[in-house]
């Protein structure tokens, strides 16, 4: 079968009454476009979420925004060097979210109980 006996490019766009009757139930989503992972993604959430009593959140804590994560100082200077080739209407607001170097958590106890054993004054 070619593709042109499958959609209907001359109306709009849909499927052909021939085929769509050949088909079960699919949805169409004009408003969530393919070229948009993080919402197709979204839905793919919804999805797996719709029929659980948990709630669903529409968005994440950073939304559809990108995030970029400088591990070097290079890493830094490149994505200020980008941001300028970008220009100034995507990048507008554009702020670090963390500290410069990465450190654990201050809650985290990072010293072990058995790392060195202590010993009494008679080395026992």
């Amino acid at each position: 079968m070619k593709i042109n006996e499958i959609l209907n490019e001359g109306g709009t766009g849909s499927l052909t009454t021939a085929v769509a009757r050949a088909m079960p139930t699919t949805w169409e989503f004009p408003n969530l476009p393919n070229q948009d992972p993080y919402l197709q993604y979204r839905m793919g959430l919804a999805l797996a979420n719709a029929r659980s009593d948990k709630p669903f959140h529409k968005q994440s804590a950073f939304g559809e925004n990108m995030t970029i994560v400088a591990y070097t100082d290079a890493d830094n200077e490149t994505v200020k060097l980008a941001m300028k080739l970008i220009g100034k209407d995507l990048t507008a607001g554009a702020h670090s979210i963390a500290t410069r170097k990465s450190e654990e958590a201050t809650d985290v106890n990072k010293n072990s109980p058995a790392a060195k054993p202590k010993r009494n004054k008679y080395g026992i």
